[in-house]
């Protein structure tokens, strides 16, 4: 069993400040998604929201705590720092969940 939820986010294009993004991502999964979702804390998001504009962005999470409860709040989370929407998810098992951005 795991004891730290991990993440990964992949693009088509070459992502700027990718490690400061999966940083705070990381941040914001283990923490309370409900007290950090300030757009404004991510670092470097204009660069990063500009260099992902209309590309698929996947973004797969290994959780080690059931995700029923964190969902909605990524989902919103999201939508607020990156300016995407979930157009779908892959789950496999309890425990990981890969989320499609557009």
């Amino acid at each position: 069993m795991q004891n730290t939820t991990s993440i990964e986010v992949k693009c088509e294009c070459k992502i700027p400040f990718h490690a400061e993004l999966v940083t705070y991502l990381q941040k914001l999964v283990t923490n309370s998604v409900k007290d950090q979702q300030d757009p404004s804390d991510v670092p470097h998001r204009k660069e990063i929201c500009q260099a992902i504009h209309k590309k698929m962005v996947f973004i797969r999470i290994d959780f080690a705590r059931p995700i029923k409860q964190l969902r909605p709040a990524l989902l919103k989370a999201f939508r607020l720092i990156l300016n995407k929407d979930v157009i779908g998810t892959i789950r496999v098992g309890k425990d990981e969940i890969t989320f499609i951005l557009l």
